[in-house]
């Protein structure tokens, strides 16, 4: 089905390919269990049916306030995400949900370019909360956040700020 209404939306080349792909792996019995995906540039008038995935449930947070933005997570039908709860301050995204049965919590976010300090901590508090009241201090979860920070400023491998720069510039 068409993305009506929002044909401009990048999101709509990204469902039609992954249909494809995910049809081809299948024929390979490969098996994909979660995607994520971020600057869906989704709008709440978008029906989760204009970007149906067949056996995968849609999570997602839309950007409201302004273009762009925007986050996705589809899951596997046979993969029970429960408990799902999305954030949106018109900057930040998250979808974030549990599956009980692995003990594991996923999210993903979408950080855009030069957010400002307050809005990226509003996004990580969010997922802290998230976090304390499924896991109520049991470090048996596996956490697993996806996404794009955009913070150039992070040397990644090393997981720390790069020299000159503050937690607050990143």
């Amino acid at each position: 089905q068409e993305l009506k209404n929002g044909g401009s939306s990048t999101c709509k080349w990204k469902i039609e390919y992954l249909r494809k792909s995910i049809s081809d792996l299948a024929k390979k019995n490969n098996f994909i269990s979660i995607i994520a995906l971020t600057e869906t540039w989704l709008k709440p008038y978008m029906s989760n049916a204009q970007i149906d995935i067949p056996s995968f449930h849609v999570h997602r947070s839309d950007r409201t306030g302004r273009t762009g933005g925007g986050v996705l997570l589809y899951t596997h039908e046979s993969i029970p995400l429960t408990n799902v709860l999305t954030f949106d301050d018109s900057v930040c995204q998250i979808v974030i949900g549990c599956v009980d049965s692995a003990r594991m919590i996923i999210a993903v976010l979408y950080r855009p370019p030069e957010t400002d300090y307050q809005s990226f901590k509003k996004s990580i508090d969010f997922i802290k909360d998230y976090i304390s009241d499924i896991c109520n201090n049991d470090g048996s979860y596996k956490i697993i956040v996806l996404g794009d920070f955009n913070m150039p400023n992070v040397s990644w491998d090393e997981c720390r700020p790069v020299l000159g720069n503050s937690a607050k510039t990143l």
